[in-house]
């Protein structure tokens, strides 16, 4: 494949992930006004793990704002354990190609404390394609942790 090849490709597929961001992102998609009332703590990644959106409950329960968060991947929000361990599940949702429910611990800021979060994550998918991962809080439970002697 010569460079003007590759560089036909790259396009196509930088042209494809951006279609792909704007059918997620767009305001007429009835994903955007679900995540919008939702409730809960509920956010969709892109497929390299950056933040797309994360509703106002978030910031409710974490005290991190969409602004803030919107556009980052989590090792620049989160703790270095706390940011690995959410992009292996992220991963491992990605390669099951369907929801897994995993236990998480975060540090919350907001509260100034620990806490074990329940979490559903699901694969994001439209006109066949997949476009990123979803997740949302189902449980939390303020934990208290020992050091260990």
């Amino acid at each position: 494949m010569n460079q003007d090849d590759r560089l036909s490709r790259l396009e196509e597929l930088e042209r494809k992930i951006n279609n792909r961001e704007n059918i997620l992102l767009s305001s007429h998609n009835p994903l955007t006004g679900f995540m919008l009332t939702h409730p809960l703590p509920a956010w969709v990644k892109d497929l390299g793990g950056r933040m797309m959106f994360c509703n106002d409950a978030y910031e409710k329960h974490y005290g991190i704002s969409p602004a803030v968060y919107n556009d980052k991947y989590d090792s620049q929000v989160w703790s270095e354990e706390e940011a690995k361990r959410f992009r292996k599940h992220d991963l491992e949702v990605e390669e099951a190609r369907t929801f897994k429910r995993f236990k998480e611990k975060i540090y919350n800021e907001a509260r100034q404390c620990y806490q074990e979060l329940d979490v559903i994550k699901w694969p994001v998918t439209i006109g066949g394609y997949l476009l990123g991962i979803a997740g949302q809080v189902i449980d939390e439970r303020d934990i208290e942790i020992q050091s260990v002697k």
